[in-house]
């Protein structure tokens, strides 16, 4: 159970999806697809809560 880690990983990959380098911006948000489709259906609620409310 890594949940704890949910709002530093997301607040890591969405900081790198602001950046102006393109290939930066692709691989994080590539791996943010990735961490939603592998991952998301072991997220609760909560996490998911958090999840839309970080990429708001």
């Amino acid at each position: 159970d890594v949940c704890f880690m949910l709002p530093s990983l997301l607040g890591l990959l969405l900081d790198c999806a602001k950046k102006t380098d393109q290939a930066v911006v692709s691989l994080s948000l590539g791996a943010l697809v990735h961490l939603i489709e592998v991952g998301g259906h072991q997220f609760s609620d909560s996490d998911w809560e958090t999840l839309l409310i970080s990429i708001r």
